[in-house]
């Protein structure tokens, strides 16, 4: 199944001109993206999917035999809106180039590439590799 996303919303919240630092102390990139319903329902059924192929069908064996197993949480949804993050720094186009701030990016409209991704334990993430600005749709986009 076909892991990449190319998705386009509004930023709500970022963190990519100035990163936070994860828990090894890098530096993590981070946004918040709230897309439309219709495709914010389809990234929801494809992370879906892709964690029921990547199942390991043996893994409730384990809690019958005594072997305790942490559940993390899916990190890639927040309410309404996507939540992408990275360790590599990703690449802004256009006029987010000469962004000072995180805060001049909130409330743009954006087109973000990605991928994503689930880890062993069953747990997704998406991550993100480039956002592009793009202009804002006009109501006469959804008639």
């Amino acid at each position: 199944m076909n892991t990449t996303i190319d998705v386009s919303g509004f930023i709500t919240s970022s963190n990519l001109i100035s990163p936070t630092t994860s828990f090894f102390e890098q530096p993590k990139y981070q946004l918040s993206l709230q897309p439309s319903y219709d495709v914010l329902m389809e990234i929801e059924q494809r992370v879906e999917d892709l964690k029921r192929m990547m199942e390991d069908p043996y893994s409730y064996n384990k809690e019958e035999q005594g072997v305790s197993s942490y559940e993390h949480k899916d990190r890639c949804f927040s309410g309404c809106n996507l939540t992408l993050e990275s360790l590599q720094q990703p690449r802004l186009v256009g006029s987010f180039k000469g962004a000072m701030n995180d805060g001049e990016l909130y409330g743009k409209f954006v087109s973000v590439l990605g991928h994503i991704q689930v880890m062993p334990n069953g747990n997704a993430y998406l991550s993100i590799h480039q956002v592009v600005e793009r202009e804002e749709p006009s109501t006469e986009d959804f008639g």
